[in-house]
């Protein structure tokens, strides 16, 4: 019996992507933000918003 309840939510989970037909932009466009401002980040030694004394 939880083992259909999990199949069942599996599925409605599953079947999300699928209908939405942009999602697999919106998830790349997401990891490219987020890994160019990891990116930006480390190589001005300096997270968003914060002032460093030295300069690169």
């Amino acid at each position: 019996m939880a083992q259909d309840k999990n199949s069942s939510k599996l599925n409605e989970v599953q079947e999300v992507p699928l209908n939405d037909k942009d999602f697999l932009k919106r998830a790349v466009e997401s990891f490219c933000q987020k890994l160019k401002d990891v990116e930006i980040t480390q190589f001005l030694k300096a997270d968003k918003y914060q002032r460093q004394d030295e300069k690169v």
